[in-house]
């Protein structure tokens, strides 16, 4: 038979386990948010910053602030996966050229 505190030992050994697998979850959810958000906001910047009508009440120079306050939040090996990643193909569709 075995001791009683073998099972309390697995019990709390499983349970770290599930702890661990949450925090990453919550990480993971976190980085995701985070990586969204920069994305979105370096379009909003990239159009802003090449519209002729730019509104001149928009301080473009606090965008980027906040850009880089985002980007302090992703960890470094997120940053380099998002770097290193496959980069989205541009213009990969071509307009008709034989319309009547």
């Amino acid at each position: 038979m075995r001791p009683k505190h073998h099972f309390s030992d697995r019990s709390r050994y499983l349970a770290e386990i599930v702890e661990n697998a949450r925090q990453y979850d919550q990480f993971v959810v976190e980085q995701v948010t985070t990586a969204r958000q920069l994305y979105q906001l370096n379009g909003t910047i990239e159009i802003l910053s090449t519209s002729p009508e730019m509104p001149d009440k928009l301080d473009l120079a606090s965008l980027k602030a906040t850009y880089q306050q985002l980007q302090n939040r992703l960890q470094y090996d997120c940053k380099r996966k998002l770097n290193n990643g496959p980069k989205p193909l541009k213009n990969t569709v071509q307009p008709p050229t034989n319309l009547k």
